[in-house]
């Protein structure tokens, strides 16, 4: 059997990443820390904190032959966060203002799983490639309108009862997804 291995990247808020940028993977049990920030804050932001996550996601076909039909497909989907593209300013870096950061890359991790749900989903066909790499576009775009939601909606953690709710609502939708949570 001839494996053929074609790998794409996607990635939120972190165009331009290379893979030797150092990175950690989403965990449940690896909670932010503010010494993973390591990017001097920005001086012109009014954020106090920005963190950089991201979806990577690879995949694999199986062929038979050369140009022969699919026979199969892998795919590797990930969340990772980013510490030379993150940053808090001086004073900024409370417990509060990184419980907001953590719901940033736990949310990351929420549509890697809502990626992997819709992978098992797929159909294997001829258009396999296609529907993956537009299954992609579409997940980063899902997960960038989110993310702007809740910066947007708790006004960057400014309003506690709307950080509050979301911070709920992120923990019952990861729990829902738990059956393709990271590893």
């Amino acid at each position: 059997m001839k494996l053929k291995l074609i790998l794409l990247a996607g990635l939120f808020l972190c165009l331009g990443q290379s893979s030797k940028d150092e990175r950690f993977e989403w965990r449940e049990t690896r909670k932010l820390k503010w010494v993973d920030f390591k990017r001097p804050a920005q001086s012109g932001s009014d954020a106090a904190a920005m963190t950089s996550a991201g979806i990577t996601f690879g995949y694999s076909l199986r062929q038979r032959v050369v140009n022969g039909p699919i026979i199969g497909f892998n795919t590797d989907v990930k969340a990772y966060f980013y510490p030379q593209k993150s940053w808090v300013k001086k004073g900024s870096n409370t417990p509060y203002i990184l419980s907001h950061e953590q719901l940033h890359f736990d949310l990351t991790e929420l549509y890697v799983r809502k990626f992997r749900k819709r992978i098992t989903e797929l159909e294997l066909s001829d258009n396999i490639k296609a529907e993956l790499k537009e299954l992609q576009i579409q997940i980063n775009k899902e997960l960038n309108e989110e993310q702007f939601l809740y910066d947007i909606q708790t006004n960057h953690s400014i309003r506690k009862d709307a950080q509050a709710e979301w911070s709920k609502k992120i923990k019952a939708e990861l729990k829902e997804y738990e059956a393709f949570k990271s590893k």
